[in-house]
């Protein structure tokens, strides 16, 4: 989780009450801008505690996302291939990608995708804002956005046929940046 989110984010269990949520470090990476890689947020009127794992703040349970299907690794890798074949300059690629990047309002102060998926519209809303945050019910697609944000590239494969699988790396445009752009979960 990165720095800047901390001014914006509230008490999800308060609301409409607007409360702010103080921040308790456990481990900050230095390699990556001090990226807060696990801690707690607490709310200061509740006293809820949400915890922050592998980067990633939780700010509601739900424990019903675990063991969906979309959580399986073939799931996620079609969702890669179908937001980012693009980039990858696949023949095949889905160009949905590119009418919501044309609805995103350039120089844009903040920027939140619900329901972010593996991230792409994100990326696409941090070149024009300057913060842009996603959140999804699914660990498995909110720790692959994280990745490919961290690593600006994921490698990973499909199906061809039987047995058979083919390897794509997606590799984020080296103008894009990634330091205004972050992931968060909305489960425990």
């Amino acid at each position: 989780m990165k720095y800047f989110l901390l001014q914006h984010l509230i008490c999800p269990a308060c609301l409409p009450k607007e409360y702010p949520l103080n921040i308790k470090v456990q481990k900050i990476d230095r390699n990556r801008d001090d990226d807060i890689v696990s801690g707690e947020l607490l709310c200061s009127k509740c006293k809820r505690v949400f915890p922050i794992k592998d980067g990633i703040a939780f700010l509601l349970a739900n424990s019903e996302a675990r063991g969906m299907r979309y959580e399986e690794a073939d799931m996620v890798n079609r969702y890669l291939w179908c937001h980012y074949s693009d980039i990858m300059a696949q023949s095949d690629s889905v160009l949905s990608s590119f009418f919501w990047e044309s609805l995103i309002v350039a120089n844009s102060s903040s920027s939140f995708d619900a329901g972010c998926s593996v991230g792409r519209l994100v990326f696409e809303m941090g070149q024009k804002s300057d913060w842009s945050v996603g959140c999804d019910l699914l660990g498995s697609f909110i720790k692959t956005a994280r990745s490919i944000m961290h690593r600006q590239s994921l490698m990973f494969s499909l199906p061809l046929e039987g047995k058979i699988r083919e390897t794509f790396t997606v590799t984020l445009p080296n103008s894009w940046r990634t330091d205004n752009v972050d992931f968060m979960g909305v489960y425990i």
